[in-house]
């Protein structure tokens, strides 16, 4: 199931074109994280026109991290880069990542109407994904953003064979591994572990692991480990 994650939404007018918008392309699974204004309100149903029903049964979130606790995978839609805050997708390219994925526990996340996503807020996602847009003119409204979105998902669903990747669960205890080992290392010791645990995750991210690969590097890692502390 695909999920929006609407964050810190301010307009009802917006949240009232999404649910409209994901009633398009029979996406039902609205969450919305700190909203700024009445999400129940006339002009959001106004707005809404027949997907009302979306809001009305959407989920109420006091932070990102929160909202992502179930996902098995998130995209933050965004087209701010920078040093820490590295593009690893553009939208023509998401259907084709997500394919494994068969739909089910994939997030996406959209930040405030006027600033976006902050880099902590991005870096809690698995992926980060933007839209081309024109260099003069880059800024989408929110509910063109999850239209267009929404659109390329449903136009290039993929007809590959889908495979199982690994559970959250799986890949996170990987992830772990692998730093714990590289600590071991004092690999982080002169350079920010935060950057490069981000930078690692996102590559094993899109490497679409599965559970066997998942178990295989952990297992790998932890032999490192194991090895060194004999030294």
């Amino acid at each position: 199931m695909v999920t929006v994650v609407l964050v810190e939404p301010k307009g009802e007018e917006n949240i009232g074109a999404v649910c409209r918008v994901m009633a398009n392309f029979g996406v039902k699974s609205l969450a919305l994280v700190s909203p700024r204004c009445q999400y129940l309100s006339d002009n959001v149903k106004k707005y809404s026109l027949k997907a009302f029903s979306v809001v009305e049964k959407a989920k109420i979130y006091g932070s990102l991290e929160s909202a992502l606790a179930e996902s098995q995978i998130s995209i933050a839609l965004s087209r701010r880069t920078g040093a820490r805050r590295r593009r690893d997708l553009i939208l023509r390219e998401l259907p084709e990542y997500l394919s494994g994925y068969n739909r089910s526990g994939v997030s996406l996340v959209f930040g405030r109407e006027e600033g976006g996503l902050t880099n902590d807020e991005a870096n809690l996602c698995s992926q980060i994904c933007s839209v081309a847009t024109s260099d003069d003119f880059p800024s989408l409204n929110l509910s063109h953003a999850v239209a267009l979105t929404l659109y390329e998902l449903n136009r290039e669903i993929s007809k590959k064979a889908l495979f199982k990747p690994a559970a959250k669960e799986e890949f996170n205890g990987m992830i772990e591994q692998i730093f714990l080992t590289l600590d071991n290392l004092r690999f982080f010791t002169n350079q920010s572990p935060q950057i490069i645990q981000n930078f690692i995750k996102k590559i094993l991210s899109r490497a679409k692991l599965d559970s066997q690969e998942t178990e295989v590097i952990k297992n790998v890692f932890k032999s490192v480990k194991g090895l060194s502390e004999k030294r």
